[in-house]
């Protein structure tokens, strides 16, 4: 059984306490949006040792450095606490590590109406073999 899709397994973990969090960006988002990805990353049959980012866009620098600043307290704990389990696509998932390789900064998104921050999380995740 391989390791969870890491993008659907981040979006699993955030949902429950934000909104609008996805891997596109539609062209009307709803704000705050964030938009997760795998960037980089090496996988086998049990788990997966992606780098992920997450984009975190609003119509200010503040409200986005604000939206950031939610998301990263969100993924921040899972430095200390990584057990958490996530149902994705019907299986309980769980980290075994999450080391924070960028905390969240500005980037430039090329459109004069939305502010981006970005951070980026190495996150090592298993498909919980016991469940």
């Amino acid at each position: 059984m391989l390791s969870p899709d890491i993008t659907e397994f981040v979006i699993a973990y955030l949902t429950p306490s934000l909104t609008n969090v996805s891997t596109l960006m539609p062209p009307n988002p709803p704000l705050p949006y964030y938009v997760v990805k795998r960037i980089t990353g090496t996988q086998d049959w049990v788990s997966d040792y992606p780098v992920v980012s997450i984009h975190a866009f609003d119509s200010t620098d503040a409200l986005a450095a604000q939206a950031a600043r939610a998301m990263h307290a969100l993924m921040n704990p899972w430095v200390l606490t990584p057990k958490v389990s996530v149902l994705v696509s019907g299986v309980e998932c769980s980290i075994d590590s999450l080391e924070i390789q960028e905390a969240p900064a500005w980037q430039d998104y090329g459109d004069k109406n939305l502010e981006r921050y970005c951070a980026r999380y190495k996150i090592t995740t298993r498909v919980n073999l016991a469940a």
